[in-house]
């Protein structure tokens, strides 16, 4: 199959990070993109969308996207450096005595710019946790946008669009209940990373 990220992209509608997503649909907005995709971008979607699932990132998830072949996409490597960094640093913060035994070092990984640390670093000092949850997938869909500044239609361009309407997906039906689990899941996401640590923040 030819490459046509042309033709797919300019048929997508723009995506907005607010409040008017009511309803949005993942798998409906990714249906009519990956069936114009060839077998070996398919599978460029396949680990980004692995990746996006929290309960598929190990040290053995970040090697495969960091070391494989497949891990020479720029775009996959740039995101997951960014998701590391920030997992990295919620480890620092929920226990700084024992950060440094359970952050999972690639060599292969840039460290993240200064720019980046500073705006991570506040958002994580936040006291609400929906609000830091929302100002830190803020602060991803900001990197995403800044990296695709000099990327024109190629397959990076397909995969940031599919990682920003995870982004949206996942905030478009929240409510109250909804925010209790995401505060749930983002203690259980720090214990699992942390593997050890005994966190025993109340989340009743």
């Amino acid at each position: 199959m030819a490459n046509n990220y042309h033709y797919i992209i300019a048929g997508l509608p723009e995506l907005f990070l607010n409040t008017e997503n009511k309803g949005f649909q993942y798998e409906q907005f990714r249906a009519p993109i990956v069936e114009q995709l060839s077998q070996r971008d398919l599978k460029l979607v396949e680990l980004l969308e692995e990746g996006l699932n929290a309960d598929n990132l190990s040290e053995e998830f970040y090697a495969k996207v960091f070391s494989s072949k497949r891990g020479e996409n720029r775009f996959l490597r740039f995101l997951f450096a960014m998701d590391l960094a920030i997992r990295e640093r919620i480890v620092e913060f929920v226990s700084p005595q024992n950060a440094e035994q359970y952050l999972v070092k690639h060599s292969q990984v840039e460290e993240p710019s200064e720019e980046f640390k500073a705006q991570l670093n506040s958002t994580l000092a936040m006291t609400n946790i929906i609000e830091r949850e929302f100002s830190l997938d803020r602060l991803k869909w900001e990197e995403i946008n800044n990296y695709l500044t000099f990327e024109y239609f190629t397959i990076n361009n397909i995969l940031a669009i599919l990682a920003k309407a995870k982004i949206i997906d996942r905030w478009s039906n929240l409510d109250r209940a909804a925010g209790m689990e995401i505060f749930r899941k983002f203690v259980a996401e720090v214990r699992g990373t942390c593997k050890g640590i005994n966190n025993k923040e109340n989340i009743n």
